[in-house]
Formats: C-alpha cells, structure tokens, sequence
C-alpha cells in the first residue's frame, strides 16, 4: 500500500463521526508495518505477517420514554389532594441495555443527576425534589409519590418528570423531561398538582337556652386556608348529637343540623326535640370544606354545650278524675261518725321536659289536689282558712293529708312527655250529698269536683287546674244513739215517773239529718232479748210490763198528761229532725224523753228488763 494513501485514509477516519475511536498512532504503525512488510516482502518472500489488538468503549445510553408520566389519580383545582394525603405520578420506560430506571420527579426543568451504582438520581438540588421511585425494571410502569402536608408553601405546584438509570459506571437521565402527557392541553393529570389545605375553625357557639320544641341556632367562624389562593372551597357546618363523625357526616348519635355550604362562617339551626329534658345537651360542631377536608383549630369538634330551658308541667282539664274508692261509681261515704277513705283523683301530667329526668328520675316530683263541691268554686277551696268538712278539702289545710304518687310504669323514658299520677285522700262523714234531684239532698244541682297541680324537679307548679267533670256525692244515713240503757228507778204498782223523764239521744253521723222510729218490747224479771216474740216474759197481766206502759216524746212530758205510748210493732216513725252534722267533731243530736208507768196489775216483785228499739231514719231535706 502506498504510505501516503494510508495517511490519508487516517485523515478521513479521524474527521468521521461516530462512538468508535481508533489509535491514530496505531493505525499508523500498523500501516507502516504493512508497508515494510510489503516492501520485506519484495526483498525476502519468506518472512512471517505480525498481529494487532483492536479496543473500544461503548457509552451508557440512557432510558427512554415509553409512556409519559401523568398524576394518578389528577390532581387538579377540581379534584385537589387534600394535605395529607398523596400525589402519585406514573411513567413508563424501557433501558436500551435493559437496566432497571427511576422515575425522578422535579420542582424545576434544571436537568437532574444521575448516580451510579443503583443510586437514585438527585434532582438539581434537594429542595426541588418531589418523588423519586423506587428501582424499576426496563419497561415497566414506575410509580414515584409525593405526601402533602400542612407545611407545604404552595397550593399550586409544577412538576417535571425524568427518567435516569445506575450503572456501575456512566449513569445517564433522558435528556428530555415531561410535564404529563398532555401538558397544555388542560388535562387534569398535568402539572401542577394542586394541594387543598384544611380550613380553619376557630370559634363554635349556639344561641340556646331554648325551650323544648323551639328553634337553636349555631354559628361559627371559619374561613378556607390563606393557602388556597388558586382555588377556594365551599365550607359546610355539621352539628352532631355526640362525638362521632365520620367525616363527612354524623354518625349513629344523630345529626342536629347541617349547613348549607358557603364561603365562610357557616351556620345552620334545628328544632329541639319536644320533650326535651332541662339541662345541658351535647352538640359537636364539625367544619368540612367541598373537598371533605376537616378542618382545623380549637373549635373542630368542640362542644357548643346546648341548654334547654326548664318549663313548668301542665295538667289537662279531661284528664281529672275524681274517683269513689272502688274507682266506679258515685262517691259513697261508708265510715260513720270518722272518715271514709280510700277515694282517688287521677289525672295525668304532661312536661315539655318529659316525664323523666337527664339522670333518670322522674321529672314530676310532687302533686297537690283540692276536693270541694262544685258551689264552693276553685277559688273557695284553695288556703286552709277555707277547709270545710261539708264541702271543701284543701291541700293546704295540714289536718288533711291526702296521698299523690306517679302511677308505675306510665312513664316511658325521656321521649314520653306524659305521666299519670294518682291521690288518693279521706272524706269526712259530713261531705254534703248531691245526688238526685230537687229534694233528694242539698245540692242536687252540684256535684264534687278536684283540683289538681303538679311540680316538677325543679319546683316549676303547673296551673292549678280543675276537672272538667266531677262526681256525684251519695247520702249516707248514719246514726248514732250513745245511751245503751234507760233507767226508770224503783216505783210501786200503780207509779208513774210523772214529769221526770229519762233520755235518750241520737246523733246524725253521717251526710243527712236524722228522724227516728221507735218500738219496744215487754218487761219482765224473765226478760231473754234472744227469746223473741215473749222474749222470756210470760205475758200475764200480773208479772209483764208491756211497751205501751212506756210513754215516749221529743220534749219534756208529765206521764199523766202528755207523752206518746211506745209500740211494740210497728214502730212510730218520729220527726226529731236533728239536722245534718256541720261539725265532724261534734255531730248533730236530738234527744226523745222517756217515761214508765207500772200497771196496778202487777204483783210480782222485782226488777224488769226490757228492750226498746231506736233506729234512726233519713229526714226530710227541708229538715237538715
């Protein structure tokens, strides 16, 4: 070969591009080896040809991109990643040498470094770094993430992705970096990702005491993050009965309201249940933006602490029962000369507070009644000054002590605003009839009526309320004759007692005047009361003193003149008209005047026993 061909062919091969770089200073000792030989070669055909080595260094070539990286899910003004939560980017990319590659994603589009030795690459400084993934093999998806927090600066950040492998030696970054795979064309998994931060709540109140029933209304002040400056989110108020939402809504405690949702410093109101018990409810107030973020500060989750007014209970008018003891029928007065007792008034209490307490007690603690005949009116029968046994029974007078409890099982719990209640109280014998009509007692026109008022756990009274309807009081004829002998003393056959007379004396105890019947039977030494119709008496002339020898009357009488014989049967029936008793402890009486004559036909000697029958009788109403 020609030496100066050969230089110029050396001169051509260093002007050349390409990864392959040969020696020139080889190659030219190779050519000039050739040419010696060549010309040897000319001068000794018999010489032996030399070798050579031929070297070169490939270059890494770095990944390239396969699919372009986008934000999975998008983070966007529309669709945000909430503080706390997670930006992840996808990219895929295939390694020409078949290495594993990172998916770097950057602040800035300032070209990355990559590190050998299955290093992860370093974005141009350590601040402007988002994500990096972790190793992944040639031409598989990578998937790098990025945690928002509170402490990020911005709402809206750009990002750049890159892709670089780690050699052992010469790593390498794709010099071309994507900003998601449409970036531009408003798609929302480009860059920037947007961080949505917590609102603030800072202040949380209701404006209750309120009454049961009645509207609370909750106010706060809370406001989206100063952050938030690209896009803003629409707060929403919730009121929770107890501490458990979910967040998004109230749990299983209840919800008391929810706001609608605006710019700042929601509020919203309910009605508070009716019944509802007087005290302090809790109510947990909770701010959540568009986006459901929770928000922060000293107010999330913060009890308003609602305060229910205490409203008196009330009886109603129907509800009133006045009731006989048997709980059937008119009122019957069964004890004479005392007390009957044993009669009911039933009614029933309703309480916006409902009939049991917060510490499940009864909400009613107490209950008065007035008792009265209906002519003496709720305002004649309401202070002990006016205590009447006729007609009136004031809770107030102490010597009548009447007997209220809650009836059991009538309350259901805090949602059952009703509760019935009985008293159960003494009439005295006297209580004024009004049964019938004109002339069968009293106060036919009338009847007996209750007053009832209740008070509650906190000493709130109801109205003292009267009962719509009444009841009727039967009369009660009752008597008494508290003499159980009449004592004629000694006379002789053929005696009288003249003008002195024995008495006897019969008193109204019960709620009519009184008239009586009288009768009687023979006397004799003989006399046997369980012997009738001779009750042991023989019925001679001789030794029997028969009933008409006894002479009877409502006033003073002298035998000789005056006085009334005494039947043996059928009694007299006598008008005494002792009045109906006003006073319970000294009952009305009438006395009837007794006196004996011994018939001259009597000729046994000693002493008579007889028997003669009071029995007392209702009297005519105009007589009481």
């Amino acid at each position: 070969m020609d030496p100066i061909k050969v230089i110029s062919m050396i001169r051509q091969n260093n002007s050349a591009a390409g990864k392959i770089t040969i020696s020139v200073a080889a190659i030219f000792a190779l050519i000039f080896s050739s040419v010696l030989y060549s010309y040897s070669y000319l001068l000794v055909n018999d010489v032996i040809a030399d070798t050579a080595d031929t070297s070169v260094t490939v270059l890494n070539t770095p990944p390239g991109w396969d699919v372009q990286p986008n934000e999975a899910p998008a983070s966007s003004g529309t669709s945000p990643t909430n503080s706390g939560d997670s930006v992840t980017w996808t990219a895929t990319a295939t390694d020409s040498n078949g290495q594993d590659y990172y998916l770097l994603i950057c602040k800035t589009s300032a070209a990355p470094t990559a590190n050998n030795n299955g290093t992860a690459p370093d974005c141009d400084a350590p601040s402007n770094q988002w994500a990096v993934s972790a190793a992944t093999t040639s031409g598989s998806q990578a998937t790098a993430t990025y945690t928002t927090s509170e402490a990020d600066s911005a709402q809206s950040n750009a990002w750049y992705a890159w892709i670089c492998d780690s050699p052992t030696s010469d790593a390498a970054c794709n010099a071309t970096s994507y900003q998601g795979d449409g970036a531009g064309d408003g798609t929302d998994d480009d860059s920037p990702f947007i961080i949505n931060f917590r609102p603030t709540f800072t202040a949380f109140a209701d404006d209750s005491p309120a009454d049961p029933g009645t509207s609370v209304t909750w106010t706060s002040t809370a406001a989206d993050s100063a952050k938030n400056t690209s896009f803003s989110y629409n707060l929403t108020l919730h009121v929770c009965k107890a501490n458990d939402f979910t967040g998004t809504a109230c749990g299983a405690g209840g919800t008391w309201c929810t706001s609608s949702a605006v710019a700042s410093d929601p509020t919203c109101n309910a009605t508070m249940d009716d019944p509802m018990t007087d005290g302090t409810h809790e109510a947990y107030g909770y701010v959540i933006d568009a986006q459901d973020h929770t928000a922060s500060g000293g107010s999330q989750g913060s009890d308003s602490v609602i305060d229910i007014n205490n409203v008196a209970p009330s009886v109603g008018a129907a509800s009133v029962s006045l009731l006989d003891t048997d709980e059937a029928g008119s009122l019957t007065l069964t004890t004479a000369n005392g007390q009957t007792t044993g009669f009911k008034v039933k009614f029933s209490v309703t309480d916006q507070n409902s009939c049991e307490n917060q510490v499940g007690g009864d909400e009613i603690s107490s209950a008065i009644i007035n008792v009265y005949r209906s002519g003496i009116t709720q305002a004649g029968c309401d202070t002990a000054g006016e205590s009447n046994t006729n007609n009136c029974y004031p809770d107030a007078d102490t010597n009548w002590n009447p007997t209220c409890t809650q009836d059991a099982g009538t309350c259901s719990g805090t949602t059952d605003n009703s509760v019935d209640w009985t008293c159960t109280f003494p009439l005295w014998f006297n209580a004024d009839a009004t049964e019938g009509a004109a002339g069968d007692s009293q106060f036919p026109t009338e009847n007996w009526v209750a007053s009832v008022q209740a008070t509650d756990d906190d000493a709130s009274t109801s109205t003292l309320t009267e009962g719509t309807t009444g009841n009727e009081m039967l009369k009660f004829m009752a008597y008494s004759v508290p003499e159980n002998a009449i004592s004629y003393g000694s006379l002789e056959a053929g005696q009288n007692t003249g003008a002195t007379n024995q008495t006897t004396t019969i008193e109204a105890v019960g709620n009519t005047g009184v008239d009586e019947d009288l009768s009687g039977t023979e006397m004799c030494t003989t006399f046997n009361p369980g012997s009738p119709p001779n009750y042991g008496c023989n019925q001679n002339t001789s030794d029997t003193i028969f009933s008409t020898s006894q002479k009877y009357d409502t006033a003073t009488f002298d035998y000789t003149v005056g006085g009334n014989a005494l039947p043996e049967s059928p009694a007299d029936a006598v008008a005494i008209n002792v009045p109906k008793t006003t006073n319970e402890a000294s009952p009305a009486s009438g006395l009837t005047y007794w006196g004996i004559e011994v018939p001259s036909t009597i000729t046994l000697a000693g002493s008579y026993s007889g028997q003669n029958s009071i029995v007392g009788t209702e009297s005519a109403v105009a007589n009481w």
